[in-house]
């Protein structure tokens, strides 16, 4: 897997622990940020949104299990959310954050 560091979501007092891009079962590359802020861990998956436009949240999250992502954390509406934004090439791209547990 190769490094990326163009993406980035951590922001005020955040720190990104690791970040990589792979590419799922079916082509679709996925940048993968692991993240930290205010002793709680975080992954956020970008990916394109094309095909993907009216998808919800949960339906989102098994798209990614399914093209081979191991997400360790069950689904909860409560612990993903999504976020619609544009990359550096102006293609709309889904951003998934998935929240871990506290960090003692």
């Amino acid at each position: 897997m190769k490094k990326k560091n163009t993406l980035r979501v951590a922001l005020n007092g955040s720190k990104v622990l690791n970040q990589n891009v792979t590419t799922l079962s079916d082509g679709r590359s996925v940048s993968i940020q692991l993240w930290r802020e205010a002793g709680s861990t975080y992954v956020t998956y970008f990916f394109s949104m094309e095909g993907l436009e009216e998808k919800s949240k949960e339906e989102l999250y098994l798209y990614l299990a399914n093209q081979g992502i191991n997400l360790e954390i069950p689904f909860s509406k409560g612990r993903v959310t999504v976020q619609k934004f544009l990359n550096e090439s102006k293609e709309q791209c889904w951003g998934m954050t998935i929240a871990g547990g506290r960090n003692e």
